[in-house]
C-alpha cells in the first residue's frame, strides 16, 4: 500500500462516486426564528457545515472560564457559510442570531458530529440517595416549533400609572440575541438581578416617551411591567428548555432534570480529545499528512479515513500472518 497520498487522490480511490458527492453536501436548515437585518429583510435559511477538527481542538483547549455565549459565537461563525442571502457571516453577525436560532444550530451541530442519540448519566437529587443512572434519549424528542419573526423592534402597550391621565404606556423592545448573551455572561450565576436588567436595558428601545434606556430605568419599573415584558419576549421567541423525567432506580423517587444542551454538547467534545488526538496521529503516521490538513477535515470525514487504513491494515497483518504459515 502507498504510503505517501494525496488526501484527494486517496479518498477518490476509496470511495464511490455517490460517497464523493455527500461528502460535500452541507445541511440547508431553516431558523425557528429568523435574523432580520438591519434594512428589516427577514433571513430563515442556513447553510450549515459540520464541525471539523479545528473546531474540536479548538471546544477541547476553550478555557474553564469561557462563557458558553462566547463558544457558541465562535463555532457558528466557524460552521455556518450562509444566512439567507448572506455568505460568509463574520462574528459580529453570528452575535446578532436570536438566542433560540443559536441554540437550535448548537443542536443541529450536535446531531451533524454524533448523531440523533444522546447518552447521558444523572445523579439522583436526594442526598441520602446519590445513585448514579443511565439515561438515553434522541434529538427527535425535542420538538422546537418555529416561530418566525418579521421585524427586528416589537411593541406592546402597559398600564401606566394610575395617577396620571395616560394609562397606557407603550414599551419597544427587540428579542435577545446572542451578542446579549455575551454582554450579561459576567453576571451569570453571580448576580442574576443584575443580568436580568442589563439584558433588559440593552434590549428596550423606549418606554412611553423615553427613548434613553438604562438599568437605572429599568429598576424604576414595577415587577408587573418587567414581568409583562419577559413573558412578551418568551412568547416571540421561547428558548429551547429541554426536561428529562426520570425515576431513580436505587430509592424509586421521581424527578426532573433540566438539561442545558449547549453544556452537554461541549463537554461530549471535550471528552473526545483522546481519540481526536489518535486519529491525527495515525493518519499523519501512515500518510504523512500535515496536522492541518487532517484537522480541517470533518468529523465523520476523518473517521472514513481512519476505517480505511485500519481495514488496510488489518489486511496487511492477515497476508503477513498467512506468509508467515508457509
Amino acid at each position: 500500500m502507498e504510503r505517501f497520498l494525496n488526501i484527494e487522490t486517496f479518498l477518490q480511490r476509496t470511495m464511490t462516486e455517490q460517497q464523493l458527492q455527500a461528502r460535500s453536501k452541507q445541511e440547508v436548515l431553516i431558523l425557528p426564528c429568523g435574523y432580520v437585518d438591519a434594512h428589516g429583510n427577514c433571513h430563515y435559511e442556513v447553510e450549515l457545515e459540520p464541525i471539523t477538527g479545528k473546531e474540536e481542538e479548538f471546544l477541547i483547549d476553550v478555557p474553564v472560564d469561557m462563557h458558553s455565549a462566547h463558544i457558541v459565537t465562535r463555532l457558528l461563525s466557524a460552521c455556518i457559510k450562509r444566512i439567507g442571502i448572506i455568505t460568509g457571516p463574520d462574528q459580529s453577525l453570528i452575535r446578532d442570531l436570536l438566542i433560540r436560532d443559536r441554540d437550535y444550530l448548537i443542536i443541529k451541530l450536535r446531531e451533524m458530529t454524533f448523531g440523533k442519540k444522546v447518552e447521558i448519566v444523572l445523579y439522583c437529587p436526594d442526598v441520602s440517595c446519590g445513585k448514579a443512572m443511565d439515561v438515553t434519549f434522541s434529538l427527535e424528542d425535542m420538538q422546537i416549533e418555529r416561530k418566525p419573526v418579521s421585524k427586528l423592534f416589537f411593541t406592546i402597550q402597559l398600564p401606566g400609572p394610575e395617577d396620571k391621565e395616560e394609562q397606557y404606556n407603550s414599551v419597544e423592545f427587540r428579542l435577545p440575541t446572542g451578542g446579549d448573551q455575551e454582554a450579561v455572561a459576567s453576571f451569570a450565576g453571580v448576580n442574576e438581578k443584575s443580568a436580568v436588567n442589563h439584558l433588559l436595558a440593552r434590549c428596550i428601545r423606549s418606554v412611553g416617551q423615553n427613548s434613553s434606556i438604562d438599568e437605572a430605568q429599568i429598576t424604576q419599573l414595577s415587577d408587573s411591567v418587567r414581568r409583562e415584558i419577559e413573558e412578551k419576549m418568551q412568547q416571540l421567541a421561547p428558548l429551547i428548555d429541554f426536561e428529562i423525567d426520570a425515576v431513580c432506580p436505587e430509592c424509586k423517587k421521581s424527578f426532573t432534570f433540566p438539561l442545558n444542551f449547549t453544556d452537554l454538547f461541549f463537554a461530549e467534545m471535550k471528552r473526545n480529545f483522546r481519540t481526536l488526538e489518535q486519529e491525527v496521529h495515525l493518519l499523519a503516521w501512515h500518510y504523512h499528512w500535515s496536522e492541518r490538513d487532517i484537522l480541517s477535515m470533518n468529523r465523520k470525514k476523518r473517521k472514513r479515513y481512519v476505517a480505511f487504513l485500519e481495514e488496510e491494515i488489518e489486511k496487511l497483518t492477515e497476508m503477513e500472518s498467512y506468509k508467515r504459515g508457509f
